[in-house]
């Protein structure tokens, strides 16, 4: 038997031989080398599908396997090679094998094998013989969109105190569900009741922005003998902070419908409504950025995300509409497929879907900017239909074919700052190539380069900055996108993040957290306008301490004191024995016993105690109402009066 380089080759539907067309395919301008086994077998161009029937058959067709015969597909005489300017190769049987003339080596595949153009993986001819540039308009007409002013409900915040601007987005109202749904499910669990009241719940949020700013490693520290925090300490015993902490909730489970449950994020959804209804009332400038934001969690969760080149990469991911100084004006948690069933039924992807949901509470006239995950062809000219600009990196692979550019590695060679603007031929949409280090493209409804500045950049090379020509384009996308990178970096500053195996703990944190940025932006801005000095503007920790101070003291004072009513709490004294330490209450400032209102004496008959008039040591029964403190009230030893009348 013939081995199968010598055996007489097949008459094909031509009247080539396989040996005679093996020839032709070594001397013919095919490279194989970007064939991928994933492209459909069966895939012909237009112009060859009448030749899908000139090959020759084989009786087992329907069980071949890899090795087995691969039909050649040759064009007829009257398709000629130079006519269709497309490279001609056949596959014989078993491996094929091919070798250029430019001498680039071998390729082998195995299977079927689909005509593929050098010059781009994803089309089957070459661009020229195809596809023609459509993409030729001369200059960009974006469609005029007035943004309606006023747009939004304006408040006026010029007079307000610096924590007015948190009672936007944290009110009594939303405090009480959560007392109410923590104190019922807690019965429902235990049969007993927890005792949460709506003072004690601002108590706990006060002391949390305490930690979150004084940063302590361990939550103990802040109540151990040598590092406590008197503030922290004598608001709430370490123990109950900690049960609060535990089984603080936003809703009463039993209440909760099945057809409610669908959106996973419903155990934290009254929460997070109502502070979104605070971010709604946020002024909303021109141009806003949309991006992605996490909050950082690595425990079980059935929306846990991982998200690279994210300073915590690992968490809940969460879509945020943001304006460039960094006020989150709207926000989306991702669930999975629950997220955006309507969008996607029409379908968008997952981005494109979170640029349009974020529009929802939009008036049309905005221009929003956003990086190369959400891009798209499709999404700008949605939005343009809605009434909104985008603007955006781009990936090359979400290019339409019919928009050609410079190949990466000849634009690579150009001067740094060159640009090729292609504009398409209805003159709405328009995509710029840059190069910066490496080309930078850029999909625009509204920029491109008509209007170009220079700009300083580093030369890595030259190691100096060198002046760099840059469009339009960048310059707009550069100045608005950083909006929810900033918010991010702010939640950084001092962020509430103790360890805790909940995920609804965590993201409860995170969402108090925010209303602590958002109207700290809001209260520098208000002060900007102001022309206060910079050194009188409260700095984010400071301005989180401040808060968490008056949430502590609005839990601790009845309604019918005053701040000059307060005195301090409790001191730890150590008994003789040292079997066990003792809470004496601490003698109260001078403004405290100065001040004649509710200075009343009583009697406790059951004990006596020590005076606490500093230069008495006799014991008595008499003690202050008010001051919470013994004092001598008798004929001849009268320290109850001289205690409220000096500093004795």
């Amino acid at each position: 038997m013939a081995s199968e380089g010598s055996r007489p080759g097949r008459r094909m539907c031509n009247g080539m031989t396989d040996n005679e067309i093996t020839e032709a395919l070594d001397d013919s301008d095919i490279d194989f080398s970007d064939t991928n086994s994933d492209d459909d077998p069966a895939y012909l161009p237009p112009e060859l599908m009448p030749l899908r029937n000139c090959g020759s058959s084989s009786s087992d067709d329907d069980e071949r396997s890899d090795d087995t015969l691969l039909e050649a597909q040759v064009p007829s005489p009257a398709i000629s090679e130079n006519s269709l300017n497309i490279p001609v190769f056949v596959a014989s049987r078993g491996r094929a094998r091919s070798t250029n003339r430019r001498g680039r080596g071998r390729s082998f595949a195995r299977g079927n094998i689909a005509i593929r153009s050098r010059s781009s993986p994803s089309l089957s001819l070459n661009n020229s013989a195809q596809l023609s540039d459509n993409w030729t308009a001369e200059k960009l007409e974006p469609e005029a969109l007035d943004l309606i002013y006023p747009a939004y409900f304006h408040t006026e915040r010029e007079d307000w105190e610096w924590h007015q601007f948190y009672d936007e987005y944290i009110d009594e109202e939303i405090l009480s569900v959560i007392v109410n749904a923590t104190n019922r499910t807690h019965i429902l669990e235990t049969g007993k009741s927890l005792g949460l009241t709506l003072k004690e719940l601002k108590t706990y949020l006060g002391i949390t922005m305490l930690m979150s700013a004084l940063q302590y490693p361990q939550i103990d520290m802040y109540w151990s003998a040598k590092w406590r925090i008197p503030a922290i300490a004598k608001a709430m015993t370490r123990n109950r902070f900690y049960f609060i902490r535990k089984r603080l909730k936003c809703v009463y489970d039993p209440d909760v419908t099945t057809e409610q449950k669908v959106e996973k994020v419903w155990k934290v959804k009254p929460l997070f409504e109502r502070i979104l209804k605070g971010c709604h009332l946020q002024d909303r400038p021109k141009n806003l950025c949309i991006d992605e934001m996490i909050i950082p969690f690595t425990g079980r969760c059935p929306m846990r995300q991982y998200c690279p080149n994210k300073p915590n990469p690992v968490g809940l991911k969460v879509f945020v509409l943001a304006s460039p100084q960094g006020v989150v004006c709207d926000m989306v948690i991702y669930q999975g497929d629950t997220t955006y069933p309507e969008l996607k039924a029409l379908g968008f992807g997952l981005g494109e879907s979170s640029v349009l949901f974020l529009t929802r509470t939009l008036v049309p006239g905005h221009s929003l900017f956003f990086d190369r995950y959400f891009t798209s062809v499709k999404l700008c000219d949605e939005l343009v239909r809605r009434g909104f600009h985008g603007t955006g990196t781009v990936m090359r692979n979400r290019i339409p074919r019919d928009c050609i550019l410079k190949e990466e590695r000849l634009f690579n060679k150009e001067r740094r700052g060159s640009t090729e603007v292609k504009v398409r031929e209805d003159e709405k949409l328009a995509i710029t190539m840059w190069l910066d280090n490496k080309p930078v493209l850029m999909m625009s409804s509204c920029y491109c380069d008509d209007n170009h500045d220079e700009c300083e950049c580093w030369s890595k090379k030259e190691r100096r900055y060198e002046t760099v020509r840059r469009p339009e384009v960048i310059k707009m996308y550069n100045q608005n996108m950083g909006g929810v990178d900033l918010a991010d970096r702010m939640l950084a500053v001092c962020p509430s993040r103790n360890r805790t195996k909940k995920w609804t703990i965590r993201v409860i944190s995170h969402l108090f957290d925010l209303c602590v940025v958002n109207p700290w932006l809001q209260y520098r801005v208000e002060e900007t306008k102001k022309q206060s000095l910079k050194k009188n503007i409260m700095q984010l920790r400071h301005y989180k301490l401040e808060l968490g101070n008056k949430l502590i003291r609005d839990g601790d004072i009845d309604d019918d004191q005053t701040d000059d009513d307060i005195t301090e709490d409790y001191e730890e004294l150590e008994p003789k024995h040292k079997k066990r330490k003792v809470l004496v209450k601490l003698v109260p400032t001078l403004e405290c016993r100065l001040n004649k209102a509710a200075h009343l004496p009583d009697f406790n008959v059951l004990k006596q105690h020590r005076c606490r008039r500093s230069s008495c040591d006799k014991k008595t029964t008499v003690f202050c109402k008010k001051c919470e403190i013994f004092l001598c009230f008798v004929p001849n030893r009268n320290c109850f009066t001289l205690f409220h009348e000096d500093d004795s």
